[in-house]
């Protein structure tokens, strides 16, 4: 095999697996195989990640990366954006939703994410708690909603905005209102 022109980068590593995973599910992706779309060896795809399982909460925290918290509205408003953000994210990327589901997210990757959509419920007023809680109930609501519909290949968006409206008015900020 020849030589490669530049060093191989975790990022290459995460970014192929997650096109190679994409478009051929979990099992199109071995290492081996991961490594001959690169045009390295093995050992080549070792230094940049431990095993198989790393690799994958690499390429879930990549993806959720692209979900980006909204800057501006209140925060009903933000977080009513970034569960459809997250959906919309799910929906073009089926593979994600069974990576997230067989617990390939890393606990630091996931303590991120959860921080950065914590963000417009801890400037509204919820203690950290509160807002660690309703991440999660909106999230899980997501994912479940999202799930469902795929699995049944429904259309099933209004009823999604529904409940999403419905959860997001039911919550509010320690001591408020």
């Amino acid at each position: 095999m020849a030589r490669r022109a530049t060093p191989l980068t975790t990022q290459e590593v995460v970014r192929t697996a997650r096109s190679m995973i994409e478009h051929g599910g979990v099992e199109a992706c071995s290492m081996r195989a991961l490594a001959t779309e690169l045009g390295v060896q093995a050992p080549a795809v070792y230094r940049r990640v431990k095993d198989k399982g790393e690799l994958l909460g690499l390429v879930l925290a990549d993806s959720f990366a692209e979900v980006e918290l909204p800057a501006e509205g209140t925060w009903q408003e933000r977080m009513a954006e970034l569960m459809r953000r997250l959906r919309r994210l799910l929906r073009k990327h089926p593979t994600l939703l069974t990576l997230y589901l067989a617990s390939h997210l890393r606990q630091t990757d996931a303590a991120r994410l959860a921080e950065v959509a914590s963000a417009p419920l801890l400037d509204a007023g919820f203690d950290a708690e509160g807002a660690s809680f309703a991440v999660t109930v909106l999230s899980m609501y997501t994912l479940g909603m999202t799930t469902v519909a795929a699995a049944l290949a429904i259309d099933d968006d209004e009823m999604f905005e529904y409940g999403l409206t419905k959860m997001i008015e039911g919550l509010t900020p320690a001591g408020g209102t």
